[in-house]
């Protein structure tokens, strides 16, 4: 029987924790309940940090995606990406925590059925409990290009 938080070797344990952080500290973040509120919207709404490291998706993500919470965090959510916007789009959340300002992107993401979608991003910056830069972004869909 192993002590109560050993590792078993394959780094789950701190892959948990990890997971566990993130999503502690997204919870912080969402301040009064607005995470409740979040949560409801219909939009697509992701919670990370300047090297676009995701720390919360909302409900709204995970059903468009057709994945899992822990599939999409770190940088799980990048698999959604199609391939020739990955740069864009770490690029783009880098330059606007930078700007300090309001900024949008258009990239492709791939729908629960494995079709490409466009989305347009717009994410700025915000100082969480911690003083850490957080990136909120909305994600729209468009219409197929």
């Amino acid at each position: 029987m192993r002590g109560q938080g050993s590792d078993d070797g394959s780094g789950e344990l701190s892959k948990l924790r990890e997971e566990l952080s993130s999503l502690k500290r997204a919870h912080a973040v969402m301040l009064g309940g607005a995470d409740l509120v979040i949560d409801a919207l219909p939009a697509m709404v992701w919670v990370g940090d300047v090297r676009g490291y995701c720390h919360y998706v909302n409900p709204a993500w995970l059903t468009f995606r057709g994945t899992r919470l822990e599939q999409e965090l770190g940088f799980g959510w990048l698999d959604g990406v199609h391939p020739g916007d990955r740069d864009l789009c770490l690029g783009g959340y880098q330059s606007s925590a930078e700007a300090g300002d309001l900024s949008k992107l258009e990239y492709r993401l791939r729908r629960r059925d494995g079709a490409w979608r466009w989305m347009l991003d717009e994410c700025g910056p915000q100082l969480g409990p911690d003083g850490a830069l957080l990136l909120h972004a909305v994600q729209r869909r468009q219409a197929p290009r």
